[in-house]
């Protein structure tokens, strides 16, 4: 009799790029579930956990910066405090752990012999290397061709990853916050809320022309008014500073639709300034 062929694990995330950031959180989390080999599954599922808990801690860090001078975001040692010291992340780690621990029960690399020490770190080194491909690799697959997110595959840390095909390091292996999965889950979520379907798009209601054959008049003028409510959280400091934003969102919109036009020639120039423009964007402060 044959042998059944294997299926290849996959992280299968489907998205649209203007998602709620409570649907993605639970999207991203249900690919995590979602991947075939159960192990696999419950190495990912922890990873994802603490990506989210990271990133709501970051921006909370950014959120207690005020007076003068740009803002710092946290260095390697703020970020391994909160992964000793946060109750969530303490959790998934935890949760993490007891998976591996399983493998190396199943290995009989569990005892206290001194070789056991070695075989415990490689193994974990290679489980992680494994789930943390095919995260990335389900991550990369949603977001190209996404106009607000596709840039970030260009990321350093993304590519070099890939570049040495797909091996993490033994310092990734043991510090969870430093693997490329984790970071480009922080990285999605950031970019989506700073320039993503909440406040922003709201905004551009302001300058769209009302469609009355799709749009009734109450969801008309409650869009417009939360639009007024965005508007006014910017805080501008006069009229000019209202242009300014209105233009801004405006010519965000003309490159974003230009990445759209039929002539490919034209959809790559526009694709090539909206990245340079959305690179700035997403630079820290």
């Amino acid at each position: 009799m044959a042998a059944a062929a294997s299926t290849k694990s996959t992280f299968e995330l489907q998205i649209t790029g203007s998602e709620a950031e409570n649907a993605m959180r639970k999207l991203v989390f249900a690919a995590a579930v979602g991947i075939q080999d159960g192990a696999l599954s419950n190495l990912a599922q922890p990873l994802v956990r603490i990506a989210l808990k990271l990133l709501m801690l970051l921006r909370a860090h950014r959120a207690s910066h005020v007076g003068p001078g740009a803002y710092v975001p946290p260095d390697d040692a703020a970020h391994d405090n909160w992964m000793t010291n946060e109750q969530d992340l303490l959790d998934a780690v935890a949760e993490l752990e007891a998976e591996l621990t399983t493998h190396y029960v199943k290995d009989k690399i569990d005892g206290g012999a001194a070789a056991n020490v070695q075989k415990r770190a490689n193994k974990r080194r290679m489980l992680l290397q494994k789930v943390n491909s095919i995260v990335r690799d389900g991550l990369l697959k949603a977001i190209r061709g996404k106009t607000l997110l596709s840039h970030l595959e260009n990321k350093e840390y993304v590519t070099e990853e890939i570049e040495n095909l797909n091996t993490i390091t033994p310092v990734q292996a043991t510090r969870l916050v430093s693997l490329t999965c984790v970071r480009l889950i922080i990285d999605i979520f950031s970019v989506m809320a700073k320039r993503g379907g909440s406040g922003k798009s709201l905004f551009q209601d302001l300058c769209a022309l009302p469609d009355p054959s799709k749009d009734s008049w109450p969801t008309v003028e409650r869009r417009l008014l939360e639009a007024k409510s965005h508007l006014l959280a910017l805080r501008p400091a006069d009229p000019e500073a209202v242009i300014d934003v209105m233009i801004a969102m405006q010519m965000h919109t003309l490159l974003q639709q230009g990445t759209l036009l039929p002539d490919e020639k034209y959809r790559e120039a526009y694709r090539l300034v909206l990245d340079g423009v959305e690179q700035q964007l997403d630079a820290p402060g």
